[in-house]
């Protein structure tokens, strides 16, 4: 089994992902608590390039909701005081601001230490879960080495999670599949929580290749107009800017598949719903109309419009291009046959799952 196939499998085989035609609105938020540390160096390189894969297939099902966080532990970087853990993201729909973030962490980074208690403690309370009943709440605890260290309680730690109805599937990164007494750790964590336990080894970072861009072609030009017909109108216009452009450039890098699976993202309604908040495109596309209050100072220096009827002009023009741009790249892709897997990067080869009972 290739790791592009079993890696997303397993997020929707225990995320409890429902079949296509359920009608009720379904609410999933999944957080990835990831030792990042230098044992389990790969990992992260997994998780930037299948993200868009994981999200594209949650948003099969029409009423589909997906929110998703991101916490780091074991890097130095995060400092002693915060016991080396690190929010990179609460739960959230602006997957470009995750990617964005994820790509900003070096792949490889020396020995840390991994206080996998605390790390889950801060999982629990600091991150915006909902409380409602009906939310799919699930954690991935992906690491290594002993699951004990720290100055919490793990069993405590775990039965707070039970209370919560927040599962966490611990995924064991092993390099030999010998460490049968700290992964016996990882298994006690989901067997408390509802859970399961995966093992598999990490895949190593694929170094790109120039000629990739090139190789892109038709949909490597399609992206870049679609970026032209932006219009970011926030106060965090310019690092909004920087998110879309930086993470369509680090997806590319690591290989052409994974930049068709954030390029069949961008073109969903979802993604439409999540730029609304800071792209007056999308806003107008969605409710026929512009924003009560528009502050010039945050989108004049990047569109040169200097009143609200260039502003209402230029946005028109720009909803007309995208919308026949957005019809053309469904078209296509509505036409692509198993484009999750026909071109997986051979990265993914040496993945092995196994699930403990």
């Amino acid at each position: 089994m290739k790791l592009t196939s079993g890696f997303l499998l397993l997020f929707i085989f225990v995320s409890g992902f429902r079949p296509l035609g359920h009608s009720e609105a379904i609410k999933r938020e999944i957080v990835l608590c990831v030792d990042l540390s230098a044992s389990t160096n790969g990992i992260l390189h997994d998780i930037r390039t299948q993200l868009w894969t994981i999200i594209n297939s949650s948003y099969k099902e029409p009423n589909s909701i997906l929110r998703i966080g991101v916490v780091g532990y074991a890097r130095p970087s995060f400092k002693a005081s915060n016991s080396y853990i690190r929010i990179i993201s609460d739960l959230t729909t602006d997957f470009d601001f995750i990617a964005y973030s994820l790509y900003q962490l070096k792949v490889q980074i020396e020995k840390g230490d991994q206080y996998v208690p605390n790390a889950l403690k801060k999982t629990l309370t600091q991150i915006t879960w909902d409380n409602n009943p009906n939310t799919t709440r699930v954690v991935y605890l992906i690491g290594n080495g002993s699951a004990y260290t720290g100055t919490q309680n793990l069993v405590n730690i775990c039965e707070e999670f039970k209370k919560r109805n927040i599962v966490i599937n611990s995924i064991y990164v092993d390099s030999d599949y010998r460490d049968f007494a700290n992964a016996q750790g990882y298994h006690t964590i989901a067997k408390m929580t509802g859970g399961q336990l995966f093992r598999f080894k990490p895949s190593k970072q694929v170094e790109w290749d120039s000629n990739n861009i090139t190789k892109a072609g038709l949909f490597y030009n399609m992206n870049h107009v679609f970026n032209s017909t932006f219009m970011f109108y926030t106060a965090d216009a310019s690092d909004r800017k920087q998110y879309l452009y930086d993470t369509d450039k680090f997806t590319l890098q690591n290989g052409i598949p994974y930049f068709l699976q954030r390029l069949k993202y961008k073109v969903s309604d979802s993604y439409q719903q999540t730029a609304e908040k800071y792209d007056l495109i999308s806003y107008y596309l969605r409710n026929h109309s512009l924003p009560e209050k528009i502050n010039m100072d945050f989108i004049s220096q990047y569109d040169k419009v200097r009143s609200l009827d260039q502003v209402e002009e230029k946005v028109k023009q720009k909803a007309v291009a995208r919308t026949k741009l957005l019809d053309e790249m469904r078209y296509i892709f509505d036409e692509e046959t198993d484009i999750n897997q026909q071109d997986a990067d051979t990265s993914f080869n040496n993945i092995i799952i196994k699930q403990f009972n």
